[in-house]
């Protein structure tokens, strides 16, 4: 059990993501007047994972390391990966508010919106946070997704 804290921790943000995505598209999909519910869910899941990041990069340099390597060396957490990651949840949580008004005025699917951009921005974390080219591709998939 031990071991495997020690290699789901470091992606646990990763791992809340895509929960919180699943669960968005439930919401969407069993609740068709959920639109603002929606909304105010991607803007959580954001803070939640942006949350889970800086926690975990935090504990990580407290016990003296600077780089965290995972599951055979494929995925890597040092500060780079961290600042990038808070500049995508940043750049996330402002698209959002902004397409907010747009979406409304348009008459668009936002729930689909919502799930489509979490999975953008769920594959850039896997993006920022790669080490080899496996990871990479597994992240330039979830990005254009």
């Amino acid at each position: 059990m031990n071991s495997l804290v020690t290699y789901l921790f470091p992606v646990s943000a990763e791992l809340f993501m895509l929960v919180a995505i699943c669960f968005i598209l439930m919401v969407g999909v069993f609740n068709k007047k959920s639109e603002d519910f929606c909304y105010y869910l991607a803007q959580l899941s954001l803070l939640g994972a942006a949350y889970l990041t800086w926690h975990v990069f935090s504990i990580n340099m407290a016990t003296g390391h600077e780089t965290l390597l995972v599951f055979h060396d494929g995925f890597m957490l040092d500060k780079l990966a961290v600042c990038l990651k808070m500049m995508i949840f940043v750049g996330g949580y402002l698209t959002f508010m902004y397409a907010r008004s747009y979406n409304e005025c348009f008459q668009l699917p936002a729930v689909e919106y919502y799930v489509l951009c979490l999975f953008s921005i769920l594959g850039m974390m896997v993006l920022v946070s790669s080490y080899n080219f496996l990871s990479l591709y597994l992240g330039l998939e979830l990005m254009s997704l």
